[in-house]
């Protein structure tokens, strides 16, 4: 939609070449957003394989935090990619306390630590991970 009302999280990563998103809407208004990354998108962070997908950047208007959207979201998202794709992940600040309780309730596993941000600078790859 064009919508000009809502936040620039709700738009960033459109403009970055995401193809999909879930949204949730409580009471007839849009709550949240998150966007998912699939192969061959290259995130700032994750290189993606074939089979796979990132979701990531979140975000909840602030009239609505605080009632679970965040995880609800995070749920529906992870279900539908798992319908489509093989694996999925997430990069979490390990700072943001709500998001990492969030995936660990819906049951995603740490499987790695990145000491440094990469947002411009080399990707990740999980593949590389595994190996060391």
């Amino acid at each position: 939609e064009k919508r000009t009302d809502l936040p620039n999280e709700f738009w960033r990563d459109k403009l970055n070449g995401a193809l999909h998103c879930a949204t949730l809407e409580l009471d007839g208004e849009i709550a949240s957003v998150l966007w998912i990354y699939d192969y061959p998108a290259e995130r700032p962070i994750i290189v993606l394989e074939p089979g796979e997908a990132e979701l990531t950047t979140t975000y909840t208007l602030v009239k609505f935090r605080g009632r679970g959207l965040y995880r609800a979201l995070l749920w529906f998202a992870t279900e539908w990619q798992l319908r489509e794709r093989s694996r999925l992940f997430m990069v979490v600040d390990s700072h943001n306390q709500t998001p990492m309780k969030a995936v660990h309730q819906v049951g995603y596993h740490e499987f790695g630590v990145i000491r440094r941000r990469a947002i411009r600078g080399p990707k990740f790859s999980i593949a590389k991970m595994k190996a060391v």
